[in-house]
């Protein structure tokens, strides 16, 4: 599995004329190695890959020796990258412009003079956006784990109830049934809360008739799910209801989008119409969508500010139209 994705990555750099690629995201560390948590480098080339990385996780990188060339440097990194650059016999290396800090890129230039540093972006993530076939099955995982959480909280909202008490009942939840963490802090917006799409959950009281928004994520085996609910407690309104059915029909709308060969723009669209048409214009202002995976917001974004990509097969993305109104309350429904 990870030969293969080392083998596609490859391909992609001689196709796009890269000799070598040095890889610093820890998520793309991951998706090559299978190594979460790794500290260290990558640096992949055409043909000859070589992982860096220090004595720590000696023990750890062992079994990637028939992928990898492996330096574990005693000293500074540094030292070892110019070893392996000056006997490649290398001129130019490209890093991951979104990830390398500026402090970083300086000690590299200043330890390898003689190399050309380019900054490339997504080389790896575009490989990540089609997921094979065992990262779809985790990811499936974590969703139905992170269902059956959702299952519980619903019985478990209550009258009298903090906003941070159901994230905390919430997340012990899904840390007892398998997850191995949450993949973003876990949003719980009550009352008028609900109306801001990302509110950090707070001592808020909930009450009766209040709408509670729940936007939760687990992470398992290193994939994420990420999805959203909303109830009331108590006996619902009119007028919530009325917010709900849009947003629901918005989400089914988007939903038969999603499909390979589809532009992104499509899904996004198919949403934020139907919602504008039922006399909410303005009152969804997010994405309609994001990829998940290793992280919990990864290509491709469904967007109105995306008009050029297209779903791939295997992209696994959230679908999730939401309806804020200030001073009353919001609905999202957000499934993976």
């Amino acid at each position: 599995m990870f030969a293969e994705r080392l083998r596609k990555l490859q391909v992609r750099l001689h196709a796009e004329q890269v000799s070598f690629l040095l890889v610093s995201s820890g998520e793309n560390i991951f998706y090559l190695t299978g190594l979460e948590g790794l500290e260290g480098y990558l640096l992949i080339g055409a043909e000859g890959s070589y992982l860096f990385t220090d004595s720590r996780y000696e023990g750890a990188v062992v079994g990637l020796s028939d992928f990898f060339s492996v330096q574990v440097f005693r000293k500074q990194f540094t030292d070892a990258l110019q070893q392996v650059l000056e006997r490649e016999k290398v001129s130019t290396v490209h890093y991951e412009a979104k990830q390398l800090t500026v402090y970083q890129l300086q000690l590299f230039k200043k330890a390898v003079p003689a190399i050309e540093w380019k900054g490339s972006v997504d080389l790896v993530e575009r490989l990540r956006e089609q997921k094979d076939e065992e990262e779809i099955r985790v990811i499936k995982k974590s969703c139905a784990l992170l269902d059956s959480g959702f299952a519980y909280i619903e019985q478990q909202i209550a009258v009298g109830m903090k906003e941070k008490e159901v994230a905390w009942k919430l997340e012990q939840f899904l840390r007892e049934q398998g997850g191995d963490a949450l993949a973003f802090p876990t949003i719980i917006g009550s009352g008028s809360n609900s109306a801001v799409p990302h509110h950090h959950t707070s001592d808020r009281v909930i009450e009766f008739g209040d709408i509670v928004l729940v936007d939760a994520g687990v992470r398992y085996k290193g994939y994420c799910s990420d999805c959203s609910r909303t109830y009331v407690v108590g006996e619902s309104s009119a007028r919530f209801q009325e917010l709900y059915s849009t947003v629901l029909e918005a989400q089914e709308l988007a939903l038969q989008k999603v499909k390979a060969g589809e532009k992104a723009l499509a899904v996004d669209a198919a949403a934020r119409e139907y919602i504008s048409k039922a006399g909410f214009e303005g009152r969804f202002g997010h994405g309609t969508g994001h990829g998940v995976g290793i992280a919990i917001h990864e290509r491709p974004r469904l967007s109105p500010m995306n008009t050029t990509d297209v779903l791939l097969e295997g992209s696994v993305v959230t679908v999730e139209p939401g309806i804020y109104v200030p001073d009353f309350g919001g609905v999202r429904i957000e499934d993976t």
